[in-house]
């Protein structure tokens, strides 16, 4: 829509150059979400074109889009810092807190909601969401705690921190069929999953030590949005990242784009 109606309907990609957008990005600077928007999707319809080998470059990488404050409480790039050097090493914390700081850490490093991940299987059940370990994915067959959707299996690579992490977890109760298994050993929970709310409780401990983009609180669902912040802003394109944290459209992912205090 904005090409066209600055362009005409004939402009080819190869000729869009940074000029071209650049003039785009000016006339929107009263509106810069929508600048923002609209540089996300082309962003991504530029990746393909290289991708197909009719562009080599993208010149979007060399405009940054527009600061705009964010909605969400995230941390900064040293706050990212901080947090890895406090939670990768999970033996620094008491027994009963390891598997809290192993799925804290690895909220960030996979971008899942904590829910989904704290329920996470560590063997196929045939049902449920689960590691395989020969593949290092995490296969989701639930996108949501309520829709079960079988045919539609998403396979989510695990980066190889990630991959340490969880296999860690899960070593620590093999008995246990969840990655992170509750640490609780009386008989009533000692097949359970950790406790969400705990983990909140364990992390609010800790959140002061990082540094933070934003004005709220940092909780467990800020790790999320860091992660969909930093991929955007690493330039990963927007498609891959929200097929990565199983968003239903690319809109919900725009909505991560970093802020600039």
């Amino acid at each position: 829509k904005h090409i066209t109606e600055r362009f005409g309907s004939t402009l080819r990609t190869k000729n869009l150059s940074t000029e071209k957008i650049n003039k785009i990005k000016r006339e929107l600077s009263a509106t810069p979400a929508e600048f923002n928007s609209f540089r996300a999707v082309l962003y991504t319809v530029l990746e393909n074109e290289i991708y197909e080998l009719r562009l080599d470059r993208n010149h979007l990488k060399r405009i940054p889009p527009y600061p705009v404050k964010s909605r969400q409480t995230i941390l900064t790039e040293t706050g990212i810092k901080q947090f890895k050097a406090c939670f990768v090493d999970a033996s620094t914390f008491d027994e009963s807190d390891r598997n809290y700081a192993r799925f804290v850490a690895c909220l960030l490093f996979t971008g899942q909601r904590p829910t989904m991940l704290r329920t996470l299987k560590s063997r196929d059940d045939g049902i449920g969401n689960y590691v395989n370990w020969q593949r290092k994915a995490m296969i989701f067959r639930t996108y949501k705690t309520s829709k079960v959707i079988p045919e539609k299996e998403v396979a989510i690579p695990l980066s190889k921190t990630a991959f340490t992490i969880m296999r860690e977890a899960s070593l620590l109760r093999p008995k246990n069929d969840f990655v992170f298994s509750s640490p609780d050993l009386r008989t009533d929970f000692r097949d359970w999953a950790i406790s969400e709310k705990r983990a909140q409780a364990f992390f609010r401990k800790h959140s002061n030590k990082f540094e933070k983009e934003g004005h709220e609180n940092l909780v467990l669902y800020s790790l999320r949005h860091t992660f969909g912040s930093t991929m955007l802003n690493k330039y990963t394109p927007i498609i891959q990242v929200s097929k990565m944290m199983l968003h239903s459209s690319i809109q919900t992912t725009q909505n991560y784009l970093k802020t600039t205090w």
